[in-house]
């Protein structure tokens, strides 16, 4: 069997931490990041509503 390539495996990681980064982070800063990564008007709203 033929062994991955570990740089691709790599990168699979970082993509991943950057998601949950981003997402944590949007939770935390609160609708601000929704608008800044272009969330959908009707996630923006309800953000914004506290839901």
């Amino acid at each position: 069997m033929k062994q991955p390539n570990i740089l691709l495996v790599y990168l699979a990681i970082l993509i991943a931490v950057a998601g949950v980064v981003i997402h944590a982070g949007a939770v935390i800063a609160g609708p601000s990041w929704f608008a800044f990564f272009n969330a959908p008007p009707s996630v923006f709203a309800s953000a914004r509503a506290g839901t």
